[in-house]
């Protein structure tokens, strides 16, 4: 672990890392056994052996044992081993819907965080040459590090300890304190990095159409704070990353949906100790397959008609629309719905006369166009511009749509904007301006 701010991030590790361990103590004596059931696969702790770090695939299905305890057997699953570079690993399964299934046992203790928290108390000031030089070939990776210059920051002295050397310090001299894993970094002369920042308070900013980009905001305790700008409220958006930028595909690391009142959403990643990642974010794609419909056994009772909408997406918004078909013919939206967790969601519409007829539609917006995939397909037959003007009448296909109007079909033009009307110093003549309204206008008539 690199800490961004000495003696801060190392606190507030080593309290997550005791409150895991309590949470794992507890459990387990809870338990008669070690016995692990994670959906059809189950792991005996006691037998089960840890996998070499080599032999663990960088992305495949991982499940924390912590999280097990938490959530009573039925964790949910993460993209990649997030948070634990120390904890064993374990297979669960392998040919799962999401491949090989692996568990991490994080309620191991990270060594790092037990030999800084347990730390001796050191006699300071000390001297380098009262100590004992380290061969750079036995200098530990986790133990309890202190920077040789740190102690002249406080009066009485109180350097904080590191659990492993900091970049800045890679290749120095390193003493021995005399006591088992203590150690002191001659860091005399280096120089140390600017801290980074840990959070930030991100401003309204006035985006173009259609734009989104991501920032990130910190990096600590192997997870990544990004900020996706550009969102809309209510709109679902897919986070994908790489490790490296020439890999054929990218990887799914969740779905957001963008927070009201706001144009733009947090999401915490976890990144383990991936040294470089690269994120990408896209309006969640509409679902694939036809939606159809389905009225189950005894569907009809109490005036209300059950329906049943298959090959629906989790999260993503659906309207049931009804209609008896008299002419002039007219759906009308009874419910607008977000799909269920599975693949199929079901309602009540009422059931209103002798004859009524139900159609579903997707109702979301996969373009980020301000305009849902509906509208574009049944008047244009795909997904456009919506500030485009295809009949030419001075109207955009997104005043169209907030209009109620047909895009393809002339419409009588905007009105002037702006009219001014003033007298001239004479008092007697009338100045009037006004700006175009847009569409094919040569003359107003006063």
């Amino acid at each position: 672990m690199k800490p961004l701010k000495p003696g801060f991030t190392l606190i507030v590790v080593a309290s997550v890392a005791a409150a895991w361990v309590a949470l794992c103590a507890q459990a387990e004596a809870q338990t008669n056994d070690q016995i692990i059931q994670i959906g059809d696969f189950s792991l005996d702790l006691t037998t089960a052996q840890p996998l070499p770090t080599n032999d663990i695939q960088i992305s495949a299905t991982f499940f924390s044992l912590t999280n097990y305890y938490q959530a009573g057997g039925s964790p949910a699953p993460m993209p990649f081993d997030p948070f634990f570079p120390w904890a064993p690993v374990y297979i669960l399964g392998t040919n799962s819907p999401g491949g090989i299934w692996y568990l991490i046992n994080d309620c191991v203790p990270n060594p790092a965080d037990a030999a800084v928290t347990n730390a001796p108390p050191i006699n300071w000031p000390v001297t380098l040459s009262d100590l004992t030089l380290v061969q750079a070939q036995d200098v530990p990776i986790w133990g309890t590090f202190y920077m040789y210059q740190d102690q002249f920051l406080t009066d009485p002295p109180n350097p904080p300890p590191y659990p492993s050397i900091p970049d800045f310090a890679q290749g120095a001299a390193v003493y021995s304190l005399g006591i088992d894993g203590v150690f002191v970094v001659d860091d005399t002369g280096l120089v140390r990095p600017a801290p980074q920042i840990e959070s930030m308070a991100i401003p309204q900013i006035t985006y173009p159409a259609n734009t989104l980009y991501l920032s990130i905001t910190s990096v600590s305790n192997y997870v990544a704070a990004l900020v996706l700008h550009g969102t809309q409220p209510g709109t679902n958006y897919d986070i994908e990353y790489k490790q490296n930028l020439a890999d054929s595909a990218w990887g799914y690391v969740g779905t957001i949906t963008g927070q009201s009142n706001q144009n733009w959403t947090p999401i915490v990643v976890p990144v383990g100790d991936i040294s470089s990642l690269f994120f990408w974010a896209q309006v969640t794609p509409p679902p694939t397959g036809d939606l159809w419909l389905q009225v189950p056994p005894g569907g009809l009772a109490g005036g209300m008609l059950t329906v049943v909408i298959n090959n629906t997406v989790m999260g993503q918004p659906y309207d049931v629309l009804t209609s008896d078909l008299t002419s002039p013919v007219s759906w009308n939206v009874q419910q607008s719905v977000p799909g269920a967790a599975g693949n199929s969601t079901t309602v009540q519409v009422p059931a209103n006369g002798d004859a009524m007829f139900v159609k579903v539609r997707f109702a979301g917006d996969s373009q980020g166009t301000g305009i849902p995939d509906w509208w574009w397909l049944n008047f244009l037959g795909f997904i456009g511009d919506p500030y485009a003007d295809p009949d030419g009448d001075g109207w955009s296909n997104l005043q169209e749509y907030l209009n109620g109007t047909d895009p393809t079909k002339f419409n009588t033009p905007p009105p002037p904007q702006s009219v001014t009307a003033t007298l001239d110093t004479t008092g007697t003549n009338v100045i009037v301006t006004w700006a175009s309204g847009g569409g094919p206008v040569t003359n107003y008539v006063i």
